[in-house]
């Protein structure tokens, strides 16, 4: 059933001035309606008592006075328990609402006026079961109070449950190669609104993170970058399936730079999107959250096939040389030393060129929780020296994508055949023991895998 709450701002009171089954006006069809004025606030904002859907807006009248035949402005919202919520008497022009609008409970529809059979500025309020001005009144009850009474004031417990979210963290930048492979990307909020946020529609919640230009920040933008997303429609559905006011939702999505793209940094607009539009701060500012996307031009055949050191392509394979299975080329099987956080690392390209990056991809057991953080080493498997900085990275669904330049092979000569390392992975606060990827070998100088 509909909980219905006083049609005022949160914390704001309003004086009943006419109750139920009155004399004066609340009889037959206005049996069950209420009248209210604010001391505070003369034309008050009149708040939507529930959620619903607005169907009747009338606000263009101007005439007042005792004088039954003038016509009164209201604004009629339907509830899903089939009834009407009635605002009577509101000001002239005061509607911000519109036929077939959305309304949240709390949400400002209007002012208060004195428009019609009136005598002085107040709201006329009822529940009814018809679709029209004047409809037959029902009995019900404010959540605030049971009994609502003639001369008695009451505080609004009237809250507009609101979209509202602020950065919280994300992934670092991807850099792309123009027609090269797609990249992954994410960047989390802290739902600081009253609202939860929810991955499909069936409530009207739906919370998805809209991909736009630095420039054009709608719907329709995203169109410097051929995006592959993980729904048809260009938009990363939050993650979890439900975030509840104070925690932390994520949004991935896969970015792929065409062909035809200059080289040079992009600038990208990324701000959820709910029913009630672009979500703000909670303290009403704007969000103003963007990716810069770095794009490099794709080396040409001729520069492929220049064997001098600038150019040698570089080569990750594991130690197992077979070909035909994608998990041993990339180093996909058995740690040599489990983790109790950590079930695999590898990295994900098979051949890179110079300056290129590749992922380092860690896989957790379930139960590791998002946010956590990775720290992943390269070892040289025969001297067991570090040959790298600590690569910092952060969980997400069980999962880290840690991007590494192939650049550090530099210190390696493109004479020697190969060399093999190790991935040495630990989470954070977790696990203390390492774990240790099978043996991963390079070679720097043959196109083709050994």
């Amino acid at each position: 059933m509909t909980k219905f709450f006083l049609p005022c701002e949160y914390g704001k009171k309003l004086k009943c001035t006419q109750g139920n089954s009155t004399e004066f006006t609340h009889k037959e069809k206005a049996k069950y309606a209420y009248d209210f004025v604010s001391n505070e606030t003369r034309n008050f904002n009149i708040c939507a008592s529930a959620d619903g859907v607005v169907k009747i807006v009338v606000d263009s009248h101007s005439k007042t006075g005792l004088n039954k035949s003038n016509p009164a402005n209201y604004v009629l919202i339907y509830h899903e328990d089939n009834c009407y919520s009635l605002y009577y008497h509101i000001a002239q022009y005061s509607s911000n609402v519109s036929k077939g609008d959305t309304i949240k409970q709390g949400q400002t529809i209007a002012q208060a006026g004195n428009v019609g059979y009136a005598n002085g500025v107040h709201l006329h309020f009822q529940i009814q079961k018809e679709e029209r001005s004047w409809g037959q009144s029902i009995s019900f009850q404010f959540e605030e109070s049971s009994s609502i009474t003639k001369d008695h004031t009451y505080t609004s417990q009237n809250k507009w449950a609101k979209f509202a979210a602020n950065f919280k963290g994300q992934a670092p930048y991807p850099k792309l190669i123009a027609g090269g492979e797609t990249a992954e990307w994410w960047i989390q909020f802290t739902n600081t609104g009253d609202v939860v946020w929810e991955d499909h529609n069936k409530n009207n919640q739906i919370t998805k993170l809209a991909l736009g230009t630095f420039n054009k920040p709608d719907m329709q933008e995203g169109r410097e970058f051929q995006c592959e997303w993980e729904s048809p429609t260009r938009l990363a559905l939050v993650s979890p399936a439900n975030v509840n006011p104070g925690e932390i939702g994520t949004f991935t999505f896969k970015i792929k730079a065409p062909s035809s793209l200059a080289a040079g940094k992009y600038i990208l607009k990324v701000t959820p999107k709910s029913p009630a539009g672009w979500l703000k701060q909670d303290d009403g500012q704007e969000l103003n959250c963007f990716a810069e996307i770095e794009v490099e031009n794709k080396p040409t055949i001729e520069n492929l096939f220049d064997l001098s050191s600038d150019n040698l392509t570089t080569n990750c394979n594991s130690s197992n040389i077979e070909k035909d299975t994608y998990a041993q080329s990339t180093g996909m099987g058995a740690l040599i030393s489990s983790n109790a956080d950590i079930q695999n690392v590898k990295w994900d390209r098979e051949t890179c060129l110079p300056d290129e990056y590749l992922n380092i991809n860690v896989k957790c057991h379930e139960g590791v929780p998002n946010g956590s953080q990775i720290e992943v080493s390269i070892i040289e498997a025969d001297t067991q020296n570090v040959v790298t900085e600590p690569l910092k990275g952060t969980v997400h669904n069980n999962f880290s994508e840690i991007p590494l330049s192939v650049n550090w092979l530099n210190n390696y000569s493109p004479e020697t055949s190969q060399d093999a390392f190790v991935l040495s992975a630990v989470i954070k606060d977790g696990d203390e023991n390492a774990a240790i990827s099978n043996e991963l070998h390079v070679d720097a100088l043959n196109f083709i895998f050994l």
